[in-house]
């Protein structure tokens, strides 16, 4: 089982262009300057990235899919899902949070994959979603599974906590993380106390409850992610549980403007 943890701030979201909307739903999918897919019939540039690269806009009613056909392409980078109308704050950064997780766990694959082949099937893309866009998506492969991230951006006065979603074909998430995803995934009911306890934690006031406590210490200096949902899902439900829900105020739930 292999990660890389960090604590994920978003500093110059500001910096990410702003991105015309689509008439239809699809993917957004950014790509080398090389890449072939904006060639292809019904497939366009959509916009551009930093660093010279650029956004090609897929049409598609089935993304999730679409997206496990497209992040195998050569040149692409990484995969968002949009629905229709406008690109939201949101859907910029989850496609910024797909090509961070590429540029993190890409190292990490090519130095371990010739010892563990369950990890050298993993492509180069991966594919994300802002927290909408998932009661959007209407069809989804029984064969993915969705894993959330926990990430914090800065909004320049405040930090705000927001969910990113990953999809991933379940063989890959459970040879990247090495346990089941099904097993965390009823604790995605619980979104706003989960970003309320990433704060916490980064803030060192955890519930000075029992399973709080334990909290702590199995946290150290490390912030609430989904990978450690995914390790310690029980600890975190508990936590959830045993904490009064009139207890979880100030919750740092918010989407910077544009």
């Amino acid at each position: 089982m292999v990660d890389v943890r960090k604590d994920d701030i978003l500093c110059v979201f500001r910096d990410l262009p702003v991105l015309p909307g689509t008439s239809a739903e699809g993917l957004l999918v950014l790509t080398d300057p090389d890449c072939s897919l904006a060639t292809r019939p019904g497939i366009a540039r959509h916009a551009t990235w930093p660093g010279g690269r650029g956004v090609v806009f897929v049409p598609t009613i089935r993304p999730l899919w679409m997206a496990q056909h497209v992040r195998q392409l050569a040149g692409v980078e990484a995969i968002t899902v949009q629905p229709a109308g406008a690109v939201s704050v949101e859907t910029r950064i989850a496609l910024w949070w797909a090509n961070e997780l590429r540029s993190s766990r890409l190292p990490v694959l090519r130095t371990t994959a010739g010892r563990n082949s369950d990890l050298s099937v993993l492509p180069d893309a991966f594919v994300t979603g802002a927290s909408q866009t998932t009661s959007r998506v209407r069809r989804c492969p029984s064969e993915v599974a969705r894993i959330l991230h926990l990430i914090t951006v800065n909004a320049g006065r405040r930090l705000l906590e927001l969910p990113v979603w990953e999809w991933l074909p379940r063989p890959d998430a459970l040879a990247w993380f090495g346990v089941r995803v099904s097993e965390v995934e009823h604790l995605y009911q619980h979104i706003p106390e989960l970003l309320w306890l990433r704060r916490a934690a980064r803030e060192h006031r955890l519930p000075q409850t029992p399973s709080g406590q334990r909290l702590a210490r199995a946290l150290g200096d490390e912030t609430l992610t989904g990978r450690f949902l995914l390790e310690h899902h029980a600890l975190v439900g508990e936590v959830i549980e045993k904490h009064a829900l009139s207890q979880w105020v100030g919750q740092p739930v918010g989407v910077p403007s544009r």
